[in-house]
């Protein structure tokens, strides 16, 4: 029994022991764990997405014409180039019909000639009303020259011989049968000509059958469809307009053509230079597409860069700055966004032919 307080005292001693030990050692702080920087701490805050290009639609006209074949590689350029423009070519019926529908709204920017832009501002035929919701960004092709052909075996040999005669103006309310039509007046023999107005096709099949002495065409010069349809006529000569172009006050009062004289040897067997008038094909847009949109499609549309690719894509094409002076004669005022690009290029910039 005396051995009892002996181990209770020794158990009170670690007990003690233990105790002081403990209070003497400080526990290791558990660390906290470090939350991971935020992306605001380490680097700048990520700039906005850039917005969606916004989609477009150029009218033009078919597919095997002059406007269709030059938009459509000047859309695939600025395309690969912007990140504010997506561009697609639109199928139409050509410049009349792309000044009703950018003048709507129905597309926003559309190939025109000058002709056409004129008598839609001053509402003449084949336009009811004036259509003025269009700006003008800039030249686009080189002058649409008119081509007055007749069959060489069709003793036509100027505007006067087609009086009694059926003679094609292209398709009604074209840009080629408008202005024909007004030509013939000039001429005094608007009414002694038995007009006929079908689709192009048509037309060259009623040459080719000899119902018809020629027809009437505006292109760019060279043309290669005269060269075809001389082959096909055993024969084809141009009509001067001279006498009515110089001497008739055709210019002078209609000021959205210019003469123009086809030098001789243009075509084959072309013996003589040929004067008639042309008409300039413009860039248009519609009057509510964004001034940034238009300043950017300017920027792209007349650059260096853009002007080597269309001299392989479509030669024919009027773009600064291989041309140099690109705005005289612009029949519409110019679209904010371009007046600011052009502005900044130093071009001269005058007065449109309707304000």
């Amino acid at each position: 029994m005396k051995k009892r307080p002996l181990v209770v005292t020794i158990v009170a001693v670690m007990l003690i022991s233990i105790l002081v030990l403990g209070a003497c050692t400080k526990p290791s702080p558990t660390q906290a764990p470090v939350p991971a920087p935020s992306p605001a701490a380490t680097s700048q805050a990520p700039a906005p997405a850039p917005k969606e290009p916004t989609k477009y639609s150029v009218a033009t006209g078919g597919t095997s014409a002059g406007f269709y074949m030059s938009i459509a590689p000047m859309a695939d350029f600025i395309n690969k180039n912007s990140d504010r423009l997506r561009l697609t070519p639109a199928q139409t019926g050509g410049s009349v019909e792309n000044i009703r529908r950018v003048n709507s709204g129905e597309m926003k920017w559309g190939l025109a000639t000058t002709n056409d832009m004129f008598y839609a501002w001053s509402a003449q035929a084949p336009f009811e009303q004036p259509l003025r919701s269009a700006f003008t960004v800039g030249p686009f092709l080189t002058p649409s020259v008119m081509h007055f052909m007749v069959r060489a075996d069709s003793n036509v040999n100027k505007l006067e011989d087609l009086a009694g005669k059926a003679y094609g103006l292209g398709a009604p309310g074209s840009t080629a049968a408008t202005l024909a039509s007004t030509i013939l007046d000039y001429a005094k023999v608007g009414d002694k000509v038995d007009k006929k107005m079908f689709a192009f096709t048509e037309i060259e099949t009623m040459v080719k059958n000899r119902t018809l002495v020629g027809y009437v065409r505006a292109s760019q010069v060279p043309w290669g469809g005269y060269e075809q349809a001389a082959r096909e006529w055993s024969g084809a000569n141009l009509l001067d307009l001279k006498g009515v172009v110089d001497n008739g006050g055709l210019v002078k009062d209609m000021p959205y053509v210019t003469r123009f004289e086809i030098p001789s040897g243009t075509y084959k067997d072309q013996a003589n230079s040929v004067v008639t008038v042309a008409q300039g094909v413009w860039l248009i847009a519609n009057n509510t597409v964004p001034e940034e949109d238009v300043y950017e499609f300017a920027r792209l549309a007349y650059s260096q860069e853009a002007v080597e690719l269309m001299n392989t894509a479509f030669p024919q094409h009027n773009l600064y700055p291989k041309n140099a002076d690109p705005l005289p004669g612009m029949i519409y005022a110019l679209h904010p966004g371009a007046a600011k690009f052009w502005k900044e290029k130093g071009v001269s910039i005058p007065e449109p032919v309707v304000k």
